[in-house]
């Protein structure tokens, strides 16, 4: 699983985490995980067309953009979830093989980034949330 890297001030971070941002970084994980489905809905089917069983007569996206939804089946296996036992660490991923051949291609298939791009999509709203909870938490313990 791809997990989301907040800030680079790993001192300033180090002191907070300990400090009660589970919510928050949950929450910001989740802004991620809608971000990743968003660009994927958004995808214009005007790739190849192929025949999906199950389906019938379907377009691919386009190489190098977002994978568009087909059955909903991948966005919907796309999940936040706590990575470790202790601290602030969520991550998002999917378990399906397909995931990593879709960011990352394979021999047969050029890449087709969204978890990249989900994050783009929404890293002022991730890192104004983060900045904002830090801060006043930055306040509240004189750090």
């Amino acid at each position: 699983m791809r997990h989301a890297e907040l800030t680079s001030d790993a001192a300033r971070i180090g002191k907070i985490l300990k400090s009660g941002l589970d919510t928050k970084a949950k929450r910001v994980a989740e802004a991620w995980q809608q971000g990743i489905v968003d660009v994927m809905a958004e995808t214009e089917m005007t790739g190849r067309r192929y025949y999906y069983p199950g389906l019938g007569w379907t377009r691919a996206s386009l190489p190098h953009r977002a994978p568009a939804i087909q059955t909903g089946e991948y966005a919907r296996s796309i999940q936040v979830r706590r990575v470790g036992r202790t601290g602030p660490a969520w991550a998002v991923g999917t378990d399906k093989e397909l995931g990593e051949w879709l960011e990352k291609g394979t021999e047969n298939m050029a890449p087709r980034p969204h978890f990249e791009e989900g994050y783009r999509r929404n890293r002022a709203q991730i890192e104004r949330e983060m900045n904002r909870e830090i801060t006043a938490r930055e306040r509240h313990f004189g750090i």
